[in-house]
């Protein structure tokens, strides 16, 4: 069974049993539109309202004949030419991904985020499983969400990258104030002081983060640099 990899941190990258076959998708849109059915929810999508957000103020002939090709060059691209296993449920006026055997980083990025919420643990920084989940939501985001993938003639999609952008990234401040505050009731100084550096590099206006990194140069004796 083939099992498709998304990677919409960072860099745009799809891997299809282990193999890099971004290149083999044809145009930016192409890219553009797997994102965007895999970072939204598992609910079928109107062909009008994708080719509204992708071919914008052109008619709609025109859009949904682009939108017809985009298709066709994913599903060529992530199921192969028997398409013995879709990833794409395709009808006349609908378009649904199937995110089963599909593992997306952003999407296992906020599972991780949310099950740490829910843990029922007494203190976040005793609780060994949960902070492997925060070790590993750090491994998972590469960079900003679709930072490689800009397009400027689609203001709508434009639009949903930076709101998905945002979300993602607030997460991931807090998964960073929670590593430094973890580690510092810990006393591991050592992990503190890494993810405090870059908790302030990320959130350089947030006064906690900036309060945490004194408080540990106070510690160590560095009064004049805190």
């Amino acid at each position: 069974m083939l099992k498709l990899e998304i990677f919409l941190f960072g860099n745009f990258e799809i891997h299809l049993d282990g193999v890099d076959i971004t290149d083999s998708l044809r145009t930016r849109k192409e890219r553009a539109l797997l994102a965007y059915l895999a970072e939204e929810p598992a609910i079928l999508h109107t062909r009008e309202k994708i080719a509204e957000i992708f071919w914008p103020n052109r008619p709609e002939t025109y859009a949904r004949m682009n939108l017809r090709q985009a298709l066709l060059g994913l599903r060529k691209t992530i199921e192969g030419e028997s398409q013995s296993h879709k990833f794409l449920d395709i009808t006349d006026e609908t378009v649904e991904f199937n995110h089963q055997d599909v593992w997306l980083d952003s999407q296992t990025f906020s599972t991780y985020t949310q099950a740490i919420k829910q843990h029922p643990h007494h203190d976040l920084h005793s609780c060994q499983e949960c902070m492997q989940k925060l070790e590993d939501s750090i491994d998972l985001y590469r960079g900003d969400f679709l930072q490689d993938l800009i397009l400027n003639e689609v203001t709508a999609f434009q639009e949903w990258v930076i709101l998905q952008r945002e979300r993602h990234f607030r997460n991931y401040v807090e998964v960073l104030k929670a590593l430094s505050m973890s580690y510092y009731h810990q006393k591991n100084w050592d992990n503190t002081y890494k993810y405090a550096y870059k908790y302030v590099e990320m959130a350089p206006l947030e006064e906690a983060a900036h309060r945490l990194l004194m408080r540990l140069l106070t510690l160590n004796g560095r009064r004049t640099t805190a």
